[in-house]
């Protein structure tokens, strides 16, 4: 969300798909920060349906789930009107997630935890190589401070992928400076320069994804 603002912000045409939605459906699919309207997500239902009609033809087995249906409507909305970036958070995992189809110019994996363990494995390294799965050759990864296990890695399928890390732990700093009620003011020493930032979040990690936000915009300078 922090980098759909900033390069709205910047006048760049951005759009922004993340799960789950907290009060419609329609907010999973945005432009410039805006949702979808009714009509336009009626209108993309409409014109989804045809290929998951085609998908289910080719065997009886076969279904598109809901998250998939979605994801559809997502790059068929960007498509539709002709985005300059888009932003996409990866639903389940990151390996067989559909929005893995993407060839991203800039692969973000924020802080792990045990999450999912049923489908994604029951340690951090297991979950790791998941979640390393969005990365691509060539790609460039911004890394958020990771356990040793999941570092290991992650830095592992770089180096098999051929892409550039950036670890924000090694290359960044942040430090908190005043918190209220309604946000919190903070600094951020990354990698090409120093930057005085508030944000109306709270919460020290709200901090530390700010500052991958700004590890990721560096990159797109």
């Amino acid at each position: 969300a922090m980098s759909a603002a900033i390069l709205t912000h910047q006048g760049f045409r951005t759009g922004l798909y993340t799960s789950p939605h907290i009060h419609t459906i329609r907010e999973r699919i945005r432009l410039n920060g805006v949702p979808v309207s009714e009509d336009e997500f009626a209108n993309l239902v409409e014109t989804v349906w045809p290929a998951m009609e085609a998908i289910r033809s080719e065997s009886k087995n076969t279904r598109v789930t809901l998250f998939e249906y979605l994801t559809g409507m997502a790059f068929t909305h960007f498509n539709l009107n002709k985005t300059e970036f888009q932003v996409v958070e990866v639903g389940l995992g990151g390996r067989l997630d559909a929005t893995n189809i993407v060839s991203p110019q800039i692969c973000v994996i924020t802080a792990l935890s045990l999450d999912h363990t049923a489908l994604l494995g029951n340690t951090i390294q297991q979950i790791a190589l998941e979640k390393a799965g969005i990365i691509k050759p060539n790609s460039v990864v911004v890394c958020a401070p990771q356990a040793p296990t999941a570092l290991e890695t992650i830095r592992e399928v770089c180096k098999q992928q051929r892409a550039r890390l950036i670890e924000v732990s090694r290359e960044m700093k942040w430090n908190a400076n005043k918190t209220t009620l309604i946000g919190q003011s903070f600094s951020v020493n990354g990698r090409l320069g120093q930057y005085d930032a508030w944000i109306p979040l709270l919460g020290k990690h709200q901090i530390e994804n700010a500052a991958i936000t700004i590890g990721i915009m560096e990159i797109l300078i």
